[in-house]
Formats: C-alpha cells, sequence, structure tokens
C-alpha cells in the first residue's frame, strides 16, 4: 500500500497525468479494504493529499478534488473514533486544504482553524506551523490581509 501511494506521489510530482485518476482510486479502494486503524486515515491522508495535488494540476477535473474531500473526511471520522489528536488535527488540516482546492473557502478556514486549535492543544508545533501558514494563505485569499 505505502509503495503504491508512494509511486502516486512521484508521479503526481512528476506532473504526469495518464492514468493517475485510475492508480488513485485503485489505491482509495484497496485502502478502504484496511482495517479501522490510525495507518488507515494515515494512507486516507496521503491520498486526499495526492487527490488534491491532481486536482491542482487538473483543475477542470472536479472528481478529483471531491475525492481529497471524501479521505479527509474518512481519515477524520476514524482520528475521532480513536481518539487520535494528533491524527485529528491532521485530517481536520487536509480538509481545509481540500475544501480550498474545491473553492470552499469558508468550509476550508473553518477546518484549517479546527486543525491549529488541535495543534496548539496537543503541542504538535511540527504541525501547528503548516495549519497557521494555511489560514494564512485562506485569510489573504478572501482579502484578509
Amino acid at each position: 500500500m505505502i509503495a503504491g501511494v508512494n509511486a502516486a506521489r512521484a508521479l503526481v510530482a512528476n506532473g504526469v497525468s495518464d492514468g493517475l485518476a485510475a492508480r488513485l482510486g485503485a489505491l482509495a479502494g484497496a485502502a478502504g479494504q484496511l482495517a479501522p486503524s490510525a495507518a488507515q486515515a494515515e494512507v486516507f491522508l496521503s491520498l486526499a493529499e495526492l487527490y488534491r495535488d491532481a486536482h491542482l494540476r487538473e483543475p477542470h477535473d472536479a472528481q478529483l478534488a471531491r475525492a481529497a474531500v471524501e479521505l479527509a473526511e474518512r481519515a477524520r471520522r476514524l482520528a475521532t473514533e480513536s481518539n487520535d489528536t494528533r491524527l485529528l488535527g491532521g485530517a481536520h488540516g487536509a480538509l481545509g486544504a481540500a475544501y480550498a482546492a474545491q473553492g470552499a473557502l469558508d468550509e476550508a478556514l473553518g477546518s484549517t482553524r479546527r486543525a491549529v486549535t488541535l495543534a496548539q492543544s496537543t503541542g504538535a508545533n511540527e504541525s501547528l506551523y503548516r495549519w497557521e501558514w494555511q489560514t494564512a494563505r485562506l485569510l489573504r485569499s478572501t482579502g484578509d490581509r
């Protein structure tokens, strides 16, 4: 599973789009077959990021953005069920990024602000900077300086 995600990450990073959606779909299907766990949630988050990045390269393909939101939401549910605050923060941050890719800035800002709060409450400074940066970028895109 991890090798497949990393291979897809390399394709996205190199701008390869031929067959990418099918590969991501197969990986998402395989991830859905994993036992519910933090590991499954991490795979969902990785795939959500890949779908979002693919959507940014192919903005006319709205299905890519919808898949990013769906996978981030699945990770959020798993993190909530397992009471994993660190993972929950990552899921909210990924949801914020996915919503932003769709142009849903209010939802993106709300999810990202929850990610900031969770990172602060757990002392996850390695994530906090990322979510604060994402918050600032979202605020700037709404005209709020």
